[in-house]
């Protein structure tokens, strides 16, 4: 990206009881190869042991955030309280089951920043856990989009 700094990308990732997978998913979070980026866990009440001890571990990384709901909210309220909290100028989510490649924030933001009338990058995603495919997602058409809101 020229010479430029890179803009810092926030990557948010909700959870509830999958401390099983939470790992492979921060793991790729990580492993960019973008550097400026920060990476926020919302931990939306799990009840579950393996999921708080995991959550713990993670606390105590400084390059993790991690946030804790006292109830319950629900993946949407749990992502949102997520972006309230990011400092980036592009949000990734990445829910805690899934992961993305390496090269995935790097070639997000590199169309972000040189093609200014993109305002969203859609990509797919490597699901694994309860299910485990690539989800492509189809062309982007805004109205569709819009249809789908309203």
């Amino acid at each position: 990206m020229d010479n430029k700094p890179e803009p810092l990308v926030s990557i948010v990732i909700p959870c509830y009881n999958y401390g099983r997978y939470l790992k492979d998913a921060i793991d790729s979070a990580l492993k960019q190869t973008y550097h400026n980026i920060e990476v926020i866990v919302v931990n939306d009440a799990s009840t579950d042991e393996f999921t708080i001890e995991k959550l713990r571990e993670f606390e105590k990384q400084e390059n993790i955030t991690v946030i804790h709901h006292k109830q319950n909210k629900g993946l949407p309220a749990a992502r949102n309280t997520a972006i309230k909290a990011a400092s980036g100028k592009y949000i990734l989510p990445l829910d805690a089951d899934d992961t993305i490649e390496p090269t995935t924030v790097e070639k997000a933001a590199k169309i972000l920043e040189e093609q200014k009338n993109v305002g969203i990058v859609s990509l797919g995603m490597r699901f694994f856990g309860d299910v485990n495919f690539i989800h492509i997602p189809p062309k982007f058409d805004f109205l569709t989009l819009l249809h789908r809101i309203s």
